[in-house]
Order: structure tokens, then sequence, then C-alpha cells
């Protein structure tokens, strides 16, 4: 209810100008990179321009894929928290708190819910067994994922993602060449 509310009650003309630009010279046909620049890796670019394809040539259509990830990501907060556990309420307040206070279509709101969406997979207790191929495979996805919209934001991420891995694998035994082979990578 409340991104239905407030998706079309806010406007930052310096971002949505510039993004609204860039997605209709891609629906266009442009080419990303080479006939027309952006400063993201291009899924933003994609995902407006994608946008304006289904929804119209509007600047409240980048609005649309915005709100639906917002959504996304309070469900999954919702259902990442157990039913009696206080933070459960979070799953409003980040999105209550956050993208409705400043709901353009930027890379980092897409970022935030592909990080929430990850922490679910990390946090997981159910499901693919810690350290199946299957869940590393998943987390490679989504921090990949998270670059393609914003480089710094997944390189932080993955840095995240990578030491929480890390401490969830503990000391499996690693002596001597091993053990100060795996430190010095890290």
């Amino acid at each position: 209810c409340l991104l239905y509310a407030f998706h079309d009650r806010f406007w930052y003309p310096p971002d949505e100008g510039n993004y609204a630009h860039v997605a209709q010279r891609i629906l266009d046909g442009e080419t990303l990179n080479l006939q027309v620049q952006d400063v993201h890796p291009g899924y933003i670019s994609f995902v407006n321009a994608a946008a304006l394809g289904v929804f119209g040539i509007d600047l409240v259509s980048l609005r649309y894929p915005l709100a639906l990830a917002g959504l996304l990501q309070a469900a999954v907060l919702f259902f990442l928290f157990p039913r009696e556990d206080p933070w459960r309420a979070a799953s409003v307040a980040l999105t209550a708190l956050g993208a409705i206070q400043f709901l353009n279509p930027t890379a980092h709101w897409y970022c935030l819910a592909l990080t929430v969406a990850l922490m679910a997979v990390l946090g997981a207790n159910r499901g693919p067994s810690p350290h199946s191929p299957r869940r590393l495979l998943t987390v490679g996805l989504l921090v990949g994922t998270i670059i393609l919209f914003r480089q710094l934001t997944g390189f932080l991420v993955g840095i995240g993602a990578l030491a929480f891995l890390l401490w969830e694998a503990g000391d499996r035994g690693a002596h001597g060449r091993a053990a100060l082979l795996g430190r010095a990578l890290v």
C-alpha cells in the first residue's frame, strides 16, 4: 500500500532525466557505450528501457520496476525473520524509511533489493547445505548481478559475502601450507 501510494509523488530531475534519456535512446535502438554513454555497467539502463517499452514513455514508468523490487525486498525480509522476532518489522521499515523517501530509478535501490535476496540465501537454514555448489553459484550470480547494476556496490557486497562464507566455513582442518595459501588469498 505504501509503495502504491507514494510511487508517483517524488521527482528528482537530474537523476530521472538522465536515466530516462539513456533508456529512451536504448529503446530507440542505439547501443549502450557506443552511441550512448552511461556511468553504470548497463543493467539499470536495460531495466529502465524495458520499463519505458512496457509502460510507455513517461517518467512514472521508471517507477514500476522499482516498486516491484521494493515489494519483493519487503517480502523477502518478512519471511527471513521468524514470526516471533521483533526484527520482522524491518520488512516494512526498510521500504517505508528507504525507497519511498527517495523513490527514483537509480541503481542503488535495485542493488539493495538484490543484497536482501543475497542475505536470504546466505542466512537460510533450510534449503541447500551451506557448502553446496548450488548455493555458492546462487551467491555468485547475485553478487555478479549487483556488480552489473553498480560496480562499487557489487564490490562491497562481494567483500561482505566472501567474509561471511569464510567465517561460515571456519577452520576445516587446513594446516601448514594450505592454511597459509588460504590466508594469503584472502
